[in-house]
């Protein structure tokens, strides 16, 4: 977890300033933002463009330069969801990416239970419509959550996240465009024989990217059902993460299809209980030494 972004900013404002209203500054972020996706979207929409090492090396600088911007504004200058959107999603750009994607989600979850009431974007008095104070509680709540859109997505193939998820390695070289395709022209037992092969040389690394896939969907269930008990509260329309965590599911279940019989207990499992019969057993073996 980022655990410095859950410091408030300062004992009057503990969650900074509404960033719209400094549009200087909300412009910087912005283009940062854009650039970083423009960026990606030549590595994908350009033939061989991942092969450019030139083009690789500006993609990753620009995501990195928006992680650190965002990064930063979020804990001196505004705890603004839109921000945190943009650097969940940087977070797929770096040397661990499911681990800080999970870091992040995990931080937004937090901030959101202990800034929820001064959380940004705060809809401004001067620009609420509603005449009742239940009116303008509901303004508020939806204006709050709605840049969570971008993130989550409204689509099966929509949302910040869903592209770069397809692209990150899984197993080896496989990613979850390798193993889509494999699975419409029936060569997933040449993949998977791949696959086995490919985790023997990354054991642990393979462990600690389906434990961070579990964790970031976690992080999204408990993040998703807080903003709806929240919006409940006030009458106001929840968002669903059902794509995004529909998105992370895939990844889980082809990990598992690739390279889950290698585990003698599945990681994301529940620990196996034992039977009393089991422990039984073991006490009289313990005691038989």
């Amino acid at each position: 977890m980022f655990d410095d972004l859950l410091a408030p900013i300062s004992d009057e404002a503990p969650s900074g300033e509404y960033l719209k209203d400094n549009r200087s500054l909300f412009r910087g972020y912005r283009n940062e933002f854009n650039m970083a996706q423009s960026s990606f979207r030549q590595l994908v929409e350009v033939p061989d463009a991942v092969e450019d090492a030139e083009l690789v090396d500006a993609n990753s600088t620009n995501w990195n330069k928006l992680s650190e911007s965002c990064h930063l504004c979020l804990a001196t200058k505004s705890k603004d969801l839109e921000i945190f959107s943009w650097f969940t999603v940087a977070q797929l750009f770096t040397a661990e990416p499911f681990k800080n994607l999970s870091a992040a989600l995990i931080s937004m979850e937090a901030v959101v239970e202990n800034f929820w009431s001064t959380l940004h974007p705060t809809l401004p008095e001067k620009k609420r419509k509603g005449e009742t104070e239940q009116e303008q509680a509901v303004e508020i709540i939806e204006h709050r959550i709605k840049p969570l859109l971008q993130l989550v997505g409204d689509t099966a193939e929509s949302g910040l996240l869903y592209m770069p998820l397809q692209m990150l390695p899984l197993v080896g070289e496989i990613d979850f465009g390798r193993f889509y395709k494999a699975e419409k022209d029936g060569s997933l037992s040449n993949l998977k024989d791949e696959a086995v092969i490919a985790y023997g040389h990354e054991k642990s690394e393979v462990e600690e990217r389906i434990r961070a896939l579990g964790s970031a969907l976690d992080a999204l269930v408990r993040l998703e059902t807080s903003l709806s008990e929240k919006c409940r509260e006030a009458g106001a329309t929840p968002l669903s993460f059902k794509f995004v965590k529909d998105a992370i599911e895939r990844l889980i279940s082809s990990l598992r299809f690739l390279v889950g019989e290698q585990f003698a207990h599945w990681p994301l499992d529940p620990e196996p209980v034992l039977t009393a019969q089991e422990l039984r057993w073991l006490r009289k073996k313990f005691q038989s030494r």
